[in-house]
């Protein structure tokens, strides 16, 4: 056993020759410690990572299953991104005005978040000077998580009204906030940069998103393209109530439901939905790229136009273009006269109570689940009027009735003069004529 031990030993001296330590020598590491450890070598210490050694977990809370669930409680503060919004107020000095006067403040982050905020229009003095000004007034900020007060001066930048616009000043301590006196200073033409902040709020007059402009207000709510300003934004006026609108247009009226693009809304109930579309009566309806002028007129499709009032214009370049007339299909037009009405392709009313249907190609109309077995047919360019029904289902032969020549599809004999009786094979004329011998009316194989 000694031996053994004595070799052992002296393996583990020649290993320590052949393999040494860290440093080198065989030794253990000395010195300052550095990274995720404090203190120096041979010792050094775990750095804390925000939760205290032996922080004991607590329950805070239980799956769907009820069982508890443990967490540390007390994590380190995560760093808080984004601008909350200033409370911005204006206010007039001197001798007031109807001039309408838009301002802009903007502000941003140690994370170089901005946010662009337009307050609700002032109206003002039409000129500017240091008797008569604006206030532009900027509380100190309150900041709610996961928000953060800004850094640095705001930016404010006069958007609508006074003989130049863009930036006109800033005020130095943005998160203290301030005061700015609009005497007429002069803007940059610069525009308000967007808002980057991700947020979007509500219960705000106005607010730049990334491009878009997000306006709510008297009930209203407007999401468009661009910086428009102030209770105009969507070229909506601060006066106009109840309108829902995303996309780009013309809007100046109350009740307004608009989507799309290059849209026109210029009346009371306009809804507009597509590229293009255009309301400019009150009621009408938009869907497509078409025109609605008249009150309640309805357009849908392409190309469309329906005035007059309560004209209906549906399919492509239909145009129905007098109260209550309805133009379907295509190039169909309803026109002239009130009722009148158009269906098929190319199809013309022009007339009043006129119902036009079909078109210069199509020679035949059925009535019933197809051609073959229609219950009515009728023959384009023609008088003629086919309508089979069974002998049980005639008019009564009377006097009213008296020459009346009608086709039916179940006679039982084909004999001109016989008289017609039902639940045969004969489809064949029949008519209601009247013997004066007895005063008998009959309906007769014609």
């Amino acid at each position: 056993m000694k031996k053994l031990l004595l070799f052992l030993s002296l393996c583990v001296a020649a290993w320590g020759q052949i393999n040494p330590g860290p440093g080198g020598t065989g030794g253990s590491p000395t010195g300052a410690a550095g990274g995720a450890l404090t203190g120096t070598y041979p010792n050094p210490t775990l750095a804390q990572t925000g939760v205290a050694f032996g922080t004991p977990a607590s329950m805070i809370g239980t799956n769907i299953t009820g069982i508890p669930y443990t967490g540390i409680a007390n994590f380190p503060t995560l760093t808080q991104v984004g601008v909350t919004r200033p409370v911005v107020s204006l206010s007039n000095a001197g001798t007031g005005g109807s001039t309408d006067y838009v301002y802009c403040v903007t502000a941003k982050d140690a994370n170089l978040y901005t946010i662009t905020w337009c307050p609700t229009v002032t109206q003002g003095n039409a000129t500017l000077s240091v008797s008569n000004y604006n206030i532009i007034t900027v509380a100190a900020w309150s900041v709610v998580a996961p928000n953060i007060a800004p850094t640095g001066a705001c930016d404010v930048y006069r958007v609508t009204g006074g003989a130049t616009q863009g930036k006109i000043g800033t005020i130095s301590n943005c998160s203290a906030g301030g005061v700015l006196n609009d005497t007429g200073l002069a803007g940059d033409s610069a525009s308000p940069p967007l808002d980057t902040s991700g947020a979007i709020r509500t219960g705000e007059a106005t607010q730049q998103l990334s491009g878009y402009t997000l306006y709510t207000g008297n009930a209203s709510l407007s999401f468009t393209p661009g910086i428009l300003s102030g209770d105009k934004a969507g070229a909506v006026d601060k006066q106009y109530t109840h309108n829902a609108i995303f996309g780009a247009g013309t809007f100046s009226n109350s009740g307004i439901t608009a989507i799309g693009y290059s849209l026109t809304a210029t009346a009371h109930t306009c809804s507009v939905l597509g590229y293009g579309s255009s309301c400019t009566g009150d009621g009408g309806t938009s869907l497509g790229f078409t025109n609605s002028t008249g009150a309640n007129d309805t357009a849908v499709g392409n190309l469309n136009t329906a005035s007059g009032g309560r004209a209906i214009a549906i399919g492509t370049g239909s145009t129905a273009s007098s109260g209550d007339a309805i133009a379907i299909g295509s190039q169909g037009t309803a026109s002239a006269f009130t009722y009148s009405i158009a269906i098929g392709r190319e199809a013309v009313a022009t007339d009043f109570y006129q119902f036009i249907a079909g078109s210069t190609k199509i020679h035949n109309f059925y009535a019933g689940f197809d051609g073959t077995n229609a219950t009515a047919t009728i023959h384009s360019g023609a008088s003629k009027v086919d309508v089979a029904v069974h002998v049980a289902d005639l008019a009564t032969c009377n006097n009213g009735n008296k020459g009346l020549v009608q086709r039916v599809d179940d006679a039982t004999v084909a004999t001109p003069g016989s008289t017609a009786t039902g639940s045969g094979t004969y489809t064949i004329n029949v008519q209601c004529i009247f013997n004066s011998s007895g005063s008998v009316y009959t309906w007769i194989i014609d």
